[in-house]
């Protein structure tokens, strides 16, 4: 798997894809310790201060792997997001954090290990995380030339909002 990990850490986009297909192969012969070591490896990659934009990228794409494939235990009984859910609850807390990382390559994939973690534990993830993605959308709206239209925009739905947008509207009016 260390192979694996290198390869979704790559500077190479084809690398991290077959990366990330190997992992695929490769963990669905995997035991729980084995798993377990895959998600200790990808948790040091993400909690590395220091790490390139490609680890963190790789690190969220690994974690969005391990869920996918249904080999991360989550509490079925358990709808609270805590130790018992001890990978998950660190990976959305990261996932959180890189949803403002200035590379948009790691904030789709760490948007995408949210919609996996969603998936996999149910609306208290994006309970949790709602604020903070309404925020950026919000905020990445007003840099596009809706500095006017906030004030109005801030208390409404976010649906409301794409009305906003010159580029959405019109879109929305073709269909």
């Amino acid at each position: 798997y260390v192979e694996c990990l290198t390869k979704l850490c790559s500077k190479a986009k084809l690398d991290r894809d077959r990366g990330f297909n190997e992992l695929q192969s490769l963990i669905q012969h995997y035991n729980v310790d084995q798993i377990s070591e895959v998600q200790n490896e990808i948790q040091k990659l993400l909690e590395n201060e220091e790490s390139s934009w490609e680890s963190r990228h790789g690190g969220l794409s690994g974690a969005r792997c391990l869920f996918e494939q249904g080999k991360v235990e989550v509490e079925e009984d358990n709808t609270r997001i805590d130790e018992a859910n001890s990978f998950a609850f660190v990976m959305i807390g990261i996932a959180m954090q890189l949803l403002d990382d200035e590379e948009f390559r790691v904030r789709i994939a760490a948007g995408e290990l949210l919609g996996v973690l969603c998936k996999a534990i149910g609306t208290e993830v994006y309970d949790r995380c709602k604020d903070q993605m309404l925020g950026g959308i919000r905020s990445n709206l007003e840099r596009h030339g809706l500095d006017e239209d906030s004030t109005e925009c801030q208390n409404e739905e976010p649906e409301s909002i794409m009305y906003g947008s010159p580029a959405t509207s019109s879109r929305l009016i073709e269909k």
